[in-house]
């Protein structure tokens, strides 16, 4: 059988994929980084509050932070970024750059 994974667990992957640190968490949710740790760690449970917000900060629902979406979106905010500009381009802009990223990838 497949246990799924803490909350916490899941946050801390999210963390490492978009390189931010405890610290930077802590004070973006304007908590004491103790505080951060006792959740990150599962050794105390945060307000769904907090949840909902360390969700926003990384960029992803609720329910892919608890565990509960089992269609992650695996994408680092960077790769989202990528795409995000990739779908602003106009159609020849994109072909242009399919072009260039082919090449380089045969190389």
């Amino acid at each position: 059988m497949n246990q799924q994974p803490a909350w916490n667990e899941i946050l801390r992957k999210w963390m490492a994929k978009n390189q931010v640190t405890q610290l930077n968490m802590a004070t973006r949710l304007e908590v004491t980084e103790g505080a951060f740790a006792h959740w990150l760690h599962g050794r105390r449970e945060p307000k769904i509050e907090i949840i909902q917000e360390i969700a926003k900060i990384m960029e992803i629902s609720t329910s892919v932070l608890i565990g509960e979406d089992k269609q992650v979106d695996s994408l680092s905010l960077k790769e989202r970024e990528l795409l995000r500009n990739y779908n602003l381009l106009s159609v020849s802009d994109r072909m242009l750059i399919d072009g260039l990223l082919k090449s380089l990838v045969s190389k």
